[in-house]
């Protein structure tokens, strides 16, 4: 088997992968569970069959869902830098979950979040029949993974786009906020240390090549009217306004 590629800053290289569906890492569905296996060597030895435990873990793939490899958990899932990470150390927190008796979750936002979109429980359902589990998920589908949901993904795929669009714009909002609040503290912590903020404006852009930097395109246009009688029709470019004053002159 050959192992994952990755770039520099450590994410995947999706021309190389080794697992089908592996490509979309956030789609991947971790299932920690116990697996019996019959211990083949012990089993001649003592004439009769004997069973290990061992604790493995399945994966699910949003974009494959007919494709669900189980691994050991002490398998190597890849190495960084020449450190070994294992199945069990890159899904902690899904194998603390299995541990400790709760239940599992995916990563990401519950499909339930959709219902105010107008989602309804059987198109959930029918999304996690295909290992969709979540609207991170739904909304990054691709090719024969999104054609797969048929008409439910219709209905679905654009609801999860309107709930990452409403994120976006609330966490947009909330960053605009925050930097207005951070800016406010930095005022009054100046003010009362008697110092000011120096405006960081950006000026004007003025053309090396433009014959008049200190008239306005209102100006020129009086200028025109005053050699030719008129004033330019329409709303003609500043270029068009100074070509104009060349031919006068």
């Amino acid at each position: 088997m050959t192992t994952l590629a990755y770039d520099d800053e450590g994410l995947v290289d999706k021309k190389h992968y080794f697992l089908p569906g592996e490509e979309f890492v956030e789609q991947t569905i971790p299932v920690f569970k116990y697996e019996r296996i019959l211990n083949q060597n012990r089993s001649l030895d003592e004439g009769r069959p004997v069973i290990d435990i061992r604790e493995v873990v399945e994966l699910r793939f949003a974009q494959n869902p007919g494709y669900r490899p189980v691994f050991p958990v002490e398998a190597t899932w890849r190495t960084i830098n020449g450190r070994v990470v294992t199945f069990a150390e890159r899904w902690k927190e899904q194998r603390e979950a299995f541990l400790n008796g709760e239940q599992q979750h995916a990563i990401g936002t519950p499909l339930e979040e959709l219902k105010a979109y107008g989602a309804t429980p059987a198109m959930i359902s029918l999304c996690r029949a295909s290992n969709i589990q979540t609207i991170e998920a739904l909304n990054d589908l691709q090719g024969s993974a999104r054609k797969r949901l048929g008409v439910v993904g219709n209905e679905m795929i654009p609801m999860a786009q309107k709930w990452v669009e409403a994120r976006n714009t609330a966490v947009g909002a909330e960053n605009a906020d925050r930097i207005a609040e951070l800016e406010a503290q930095v005022r009054a912590l100046l003010a009362s240390q008697g110092g000011t903020i120096v405006e960081n404006k950006v000026p004007p852009e003025i053309d090396p090549g433009d014959p008049y930097p200190d008239k306005s395109d209102a100006d020129l246009k009086d200028a025109i009217a005053e050699r030719f009688g008129a004033r330019p029709k329409g709303n003609p470019s500043r270029a068009t306004l100074l070509s104009m004053l060349a031919e006068a002159e």
